[in-house]
């Protein structure tokens, strides 16, 4: 036999087995299917449900993968006594123009209401990313009444309002029928979470919540916290060329908080013109007052507390930021006449991932260096980034101080007014690890691509302001330089206007032409001295430091956070109340003696209540007929807990969420509803607030 035969042979063979194994296959899979078409017949005269579905489980086990060629859409339709043609009829003529009628009916109906949703994973992903952190588990930022504040104003307002809350998502905002607010005061996260059998009303209508941030922490209520509204800054220009017609009256230059009262001061003088008086929270200052190089008060560029949260700054929390420390033990009043000192830090990248402080530059509004080091992280450093930082291991690896130490220095140094300033101060601060409450940062203020989220960097800001090219040295950036850069294009913007360099709010560009561009040179080597001084303290400084935080006590240390929740840089503020009148809706007040008071001019309607049932009585009319209703059951937290039993708790919290309800059966159909347990403080505890929100 020839090779070719031998070759031949084989093949054929081969195309043989492969026929017969084909085959056997093909035999055998007929043979399953069959058996799956008995057990489906069986399945299908079958009465019991419990025998037909032990019988579903066994085909698995019984045919293997021949058990998933069934759908179990058919195999529901077989339990039912369907077929797949009837259970999905094929519509023609009248009876398909119908269905698509109704589905658009459906949709249109759908189009006529709000919807409301939380988006907390894309504020935590965001929140991620500006800190630089990779977690697998997604980190919220603290969340404070601000929040619900902006939610309650989009609510009102629609697109009018210059706020959107960035914790939750609301369509349609005009499709709002009403909002309502109820505070169960005293009540905070803990007591839910403890007796969640006492709110049964809540659990039943609410099932979306979030924790956040209680203003008992720092020393404010939540009718503070709402009720009272920042001016925006186009406002705030409006407003004061409003009153530019007529002699200001003297007073005190900030307000103490958010809907704290003014300080009487006997007046300076009296208005020239008849005007109408307005009764709410409202600060004027004198250009007497101010600086001579100063044009409009510096207070105004101070970040209110929603911009320092919504940049990113460092926030004095109880829960979050352990490692940060207070920049003061104490903090003084913020006034026209506080020192200004730019701040700017360089970094490298370390082994954990994170850009930490390499060097840190402060300049004061002389343009004097007062403070210049260089810091060795902890951490090894992985990059040095020195295209950018300037930092070498050369430079790096005889540096003794710290970050602990350069925390000591600026502790020393600053006076508890100062203002701290910076190009995305932010930053600087998070690596530096401290709190600070009266911030300004250039990269708000100035804004030459008419967004706000778009930022203007520094070194353009100094090319078309400045007139000079910073940044430009191949061998990295120069913390100096930045800092004092920072520093002129503050003082260029107090000294021409507010609105000056910002094209978010129609300012000029182009400062004037008579701009001096000479700088002067820090004297460094005065600077290198007068640290290496105040080095030679830091073991009796630190000491020092240390005894008086802890001696601190729970009142001082709420004082202190207080400092941060001033909304200082807006020193004008407007009723929510206010606010509901202008877009012509109506309101209602059901609260304490104390707020009454504040907000009983603004033509809303104001009752006092004392206690649950009567906020609860009050409240049931209200809601059905005012837009706006603002209403608060203090019975929880005038009673001293601390020695209530378990019980009396349980029924006193179940009293209130039954009121609750109630309430919530008179709201009309549409209302975005917001519950709010706010919690208290006692003995150095402070509980965190939950906040419940929906349309009903």
């Amino acid at each position: 036999m020839t090779p070719e035969d031998k070759s031949s042979d084989s093949k054929s063979s081969k195309k043989t087995k492969r026929i017969e194994s084909k085959k056997r296959k093909a035999a055998a899979f007929l043979q399953l299917a069959k058996d799956v078409d008995a057990v489906k017949t069986s399945l299908e005269d079958s009465d019991d449900e419990d025998h037909t579905q032990a019988k579903i489980q066994k085909i698995p086990e019984a045919f293997g993968n021949v058990a998933s060629f069934v759908p179990q859409e058919t195999s529901a339709e077989i339990l039912k006594g369907k077929s797949m043609e009837e259970s999905k009829p094929k519509l023609s003529g009248e009876a398909l123009l119908e269905l698509r009628k109704a589905l658009r009916e459906r949709q249109k109906l759908s189009q006529d209401k709000s919807k409301l949703f939380l988006t907390l994973d894309d504020l935590a992903s965001e929140y991620g990313v500006m800190l630089c952190k990779e977690s697998p588990v997604p980190t919220l930022p603290p969340l404070f009444m601000m929040d619900v504040q902006h939610l309650l104003l989009y609510a009102l307002q629609g697109n009018l309002s210059s706020y959107r809350p960035r914790w939750c998502k609301l369509l349609r905002p005009s499709k709002i029928e009403g909002v309502v607010v109820i505070v169960l005061d005293g009540v905070g996260s803990d007591d839910y979470q403890t007796h969640p059998e006492c709110f049964p009303n809540i659990q039943k209508y609410f099932e979306m919540s979030v924790d956040m941030v209680s203003p008992e922490e720092y020393g404010s209520s939540v009718a503070e916290e709402l009720l009272y509204v920042p001016l925006s800054l186009r406002e705030k220009m409006k407003r004061r060329e409003t009153q530019s017609k007529t002699q200001i009256v003297n007073i005190e230059p900030m307000a103490p908080i958010i809907g704290g009262k003014v300080p009487q001061t006997e007046p300076a003088s009296v208005t020239l013109e008849t005007q109408e008086i307005h009764k709410e929270p409202e600060i004027k200052i004198e250009s007497e007052l101010l600086p001579a190089s100063d044009r409009f008060p510096r207070t105004h560029l101070l970040l209110s507390t929603s911009q320092m949260v919504l940049e990113g700054f460092p926030m004095p929390n109880l829960n979050t930021n352990t490692e940060f420390i207070y920049s003061k033990d104490d903090y003084g009043t913020v006034t026209n006449h506080s020192p200004i000192f730019a701040i700017d830090c360089e970094m490298c990248l370390t082994v954990r991932l994170k850009s930490e402080v390499t060097r840190i530059s402060v300049v004061n509004e002389d343009l004097e260096c007062i403070y210049d080091t260089f810091v060795k992280p902890h951490h090894r450093i992985r990059d040095y980034v020195t295209k950018y930082s300037g930092i070498t291991k050369q430079i790096l690896d005889p540096v003794q101080t710290r970050l602990s130490d350069v925390q000591k220095y600026l502790r020393k140094i600053l006076p508890d007014d100062a203002i701290l300033c910076g190009q995305s101060l932010c930053g600087d601060l998070n690596a530096l690890q401290m709190f600070h409450p009266y911030v300004m940062d250039t990269s708000v203020m100035y804004n030459l691509n008419g967004d706000r989220k778009r930022k203007t960097g520094l070194r353009r800001l100094a090319s078309v302001f400045l007139k000079r090219d910073i940044q430009g040295d191949a061998s990295g950036h120069n913390s100096i330089e930045d800092a004092s850069a920072t520093m002129e294009l503050v003082k260029l913007k107090l000294a021409n206007d507010i609105a000056f360099g910002d094209c978010v709010i129609g300012g000029a560009i182009f400062p004037p032409e008579e701009k001096s561009d000479v700088e002067p040179k820090p004297d460094l080597q005065s600077v290198q001295a007068s640290e290496e001084e105040i080095k030679d303290q830091n073991t009796s400084v630190a000491v020092e430091l240390q005894s008086k935080s802890e001696s601190l006590s729970h009142t001082q240390i709420v004082a202190r956070k207080k400092s941060f929740f001033h909304n200082i840089s807006n020193s004008q503020y407007k009723s929510l109340f206010s606010i509901t009148k202008d877009v012509k809706k109506t309101a209602a007040l059901v609260d304490e003696a104390s707020v009454v008071q504040q907000h009983a001019d603004q033509e809303v309607v104001a009752i006092v209540s004392d206690c649950d049932r009567t906020s609860k009585s009050l409240s049931k009319s209200y809601v059905e007929f005012h837009d706006f209703v603002y209403t608060c059951f203090p019975s929880y937290k005038k009673e001293d807990t601390g020695k209530l039993t378990e019980e009396e708790k349980q029924k006193l919290l179940g009293r209130m969420d039954k009121r609750l309800g109630k309430v919530l059966k008179h709201t009309k159909v549409g209302s975005l509803v917001t519950v709010i347990l706010p919690g208290q403080s006692s003995s150095g505890k402070c509980q965190c607030a939950k906040t419940f929100i929906k349309i009903v």
